[in-house]
């Protein structure tokens, strides 16, 4: 249970910023090869320097000299050479994401409305409003109407569509490097460390936009979340943790069911500072279906 109460505050917090998905991933995988590269020049610096140390009993000075001159060409040859792996990496994540497989429709039979609130230093500092679209395989996310711009993450085919609806454009990304990149890791369980864990319902009741609906605190030694949850809905976020967790490389099957619908969340951090807050504004029944014949293909550049 812990597990999948922290996962779904995660998943809610992160919500706002689901549109920047690919450029932050892109640019962690760069950071990362350039980490890589500053690291093995590290190693070959410090194994020739004690290659040098080891020898200073014949002669330091030709020694050290003529490593000096060794040293600076394996250190370039090894740069370029890591560099090289980066941009071919890069290269293949890049060309596998165009290979996108998807269907010609989608329907959604649910949506709703929510609102999202972040807070720095306590006082209100962003609002965004997006639209969550919900099927058993799939869903997608309308980011800001002014944008005119939907996220769809199709589940079954691992792949996510940026949708342009003034465009009429659709790019299609297969996910499946994170699956190679996710797989045979395990998210950590909040057992893997003390975090003074507790879960519990606080009695509480209230409607939220025609939904009744029951308050749970969650606590960490990090901080809190009161989190409303409803059972009329005929959706479980944990069926979407569950989904999502699959792109990742991640199985979660044995995940339990029965939670419901997250329709608000207030997080607080550890000296009861507001951090964020959530509030679904209304919930829509009416199908919304995309068709992507409907729109011009486009690849990644």
């Amino acid at each position: 249970m812990k597990q999948v109460i922290l996962l779904i505050i995660l998943f809610c917090c992160t919500q706002p910023t689901e549109a920047q998905l690919l450029k932050n991933l892109e640019k962690k995988v760069q950071d990362k090869l350039k980490q890589k590269v500053q690291k093995d020049v590290e190693n070959s610096v410090d194994k020739k320097v004690d290659q040098a140390y080891d020898s200073l009993k014949t002669d330091a000075t030709d020694i050290l000299r003529k490593d000096a001159s060794s040293n600076e060409s394996s250190i370039q040859e090894n740069t370029e050479t890591t560099s090289n792996q980066a941009n071919e990496m890069m290269k293949s994540i890049m060309g596998g994401m165009n290979e996108a497989k998807y269907k010609n429709t989608y329907s959604f039979p649910l949506n709703a409305k929510i609102s999202y609130q972040t807070f720095k230093n306590g006082k209100a500092a962003q609002e965004q409003t997006m639209v969550h679209y919900y099927a058993d395989d799939a869903i997608m996310i309308e980011t800001d109407k002014n944008t005119n711009t939907m996220i769809l993450y199709d589940f079954a085919n691992n792949s996510m569509l940026m949708i342009d609806t003034k465009k009429k454009t659709l790019q299609p990304m297969s996910l499946d490097f994170l699956q190679k990149i996710g797989k045979g890791s395990k998210i950590q369980s909040p057992d893997d460390k003390p975090s003074n864990f507790s879960f519990h319902p606080t009695g509480k009741t209230k409607s939220i936009a025609g939904y009744s609906c029951k308050e749970y605190e969650s606590s960490t030694l990090e901080g809190k979340s009161l989190i409303w949850f409803t059972n009329s809905l005929d959706f479980d976020y944990t069926t979407y943790l569950k989904n999502f967790s699959k792109i990742l490389g991640n199985d979660m099957n044995d995940m339990p069911n029965g939670f419901g619908y997250v329709m608000e969340m207030t997080d607080f951090d550890k000296d009861g500072t507001k951090n964020m807050f959530m509030q679904v504004q209304s919930v829509d029944k009416k199908s919304e279906v995309v068709n992507t014949d409907d729109y011009k293909i486009q690849k990644l550049n």
